[in-house]
């Protein structure tokens, strides 16, 4: 996925790149919704986000629990020491997917 190129790639592929605000959350929102409109599988990829507020943490979370309910596969590419993944440990949370390393 090409960070440069932040809106969806591919049917159910999104990249998520930079600063991640508020005033982010409803374009994600839109690209989230537009992801579980299609078909397959859902692909996030946090890599090259720098930033991210709760806000689109709660999107997130949203998202894996509406592709588990629609049963379709929901990936999220949130390296470890990376901006998704120290937000989520900020907030006291399990990366949607997988346990929090105790």
């Amino acid at each position: 996925m090409n960070p440069e190129t932040p809106d969806m790639i591919g049917t159910g592929e999104i990249c998520l790149a930079h600063e991640l605000g508020p005033r982010d959350a409803a374009g994600i929102r839109d690209r989230v919704l537009a992801a579980l409109r299609g078909g397959g599988a859902i692909v996030v990829d946090t890599t090259e986000a720098t930033g991210m507020h709760v806000a689109i943490l709660q999107i997130l979370l949203a998202l894996a629990r509406d592709a588990a309910l629609a049963g379709r596969p929901f990936t999220l590419i949130a390296p470890p020491g990376g901006a998704c993944a120290t937000a989520f440990e900020r907030a006291g949370l399990d990366l949607p997917g997988q346990a929090r390393a105790a």
